[in-house]
């Protein structure tokens, strides 16, 4: 499958990063083999991105299912721990990578 482009913003990139970064130190060598070059991606994309603005960032499908089960499961830990309000984040940006 090809990689589809998905609009993301600053703080939608950075979500993104901490999500994979969290996941990466449990996962196996093979995964983080995976996981280190789209961090990579993220970071050089954000460091060119002037706050509150937009890109269009390239995905393929295995990409966008990496970040969405990282997110999910940093979610259900928020959940966990009663914190809503970065539930609702989470699920704010999960829904973008849904586009």
């Amino acid at each position: 499958m090809r990689a589809r482009k998905i609009k993301l913003d600053d703080y939608e990139i950075k979500v993104a990063i901490n999500g994979l970064y969290r996941y990466r130190k449990d996962a196996s060598d093979e995964v983080q083999d995976v996981i280190d070059p789209i961090i990579l991606r993220l970071i050089r994309v954000l460091k060119d991105l002037k706050p509150g603005k937009r890109t269009k960032l390239p995905f393929s499908p295995e990409e966008k299912h990496l970040i969405r089960f990282n997110l999910n499961g940093w979610r259900n830990q928020l959940i966990r721990e009663n914190n809503l309000g970065g539930m609702d984040n989470l699920t704010e940006v999960m829904l973008s990578l849904e586009k």
